[in-house]
């Protein structure tokens, strides 16, 4: 499998999709248009480090559920 530099969702409506092709995370991304305070981005950060889905781990469909309740 050939790694890419930037990678687009080709099936976002199916994160089982990604979980059976065993596909791994590289990144997390919370976006806010409040990114540029600190204690807004220092939030999100202890959100992230809180998340079932993490940077480097196989991609699972269960935990990227998890994730939304987690951030709501």
């Amino acid at each position: 499998m050939r790694a890419a530099a930037a990678q687009e969702c080709s099936h976002p409506q199916d994160p089982a999709f990604y979980a059976t092709n065993g596909y791994t995370v590289r990144t997390v991304q919370m976006k806010s248009p409040f990114d540029f305070i600190f204690l807004v981005r220092q939030r999100f950060n202890l959100i992230k480090s809180g998340l079932p889905l993490k940077e480097g781990d196989k991609f699972s469909a269960d935990a990227y559920n998890q994730n939304f309740t987690a951030v709501e």
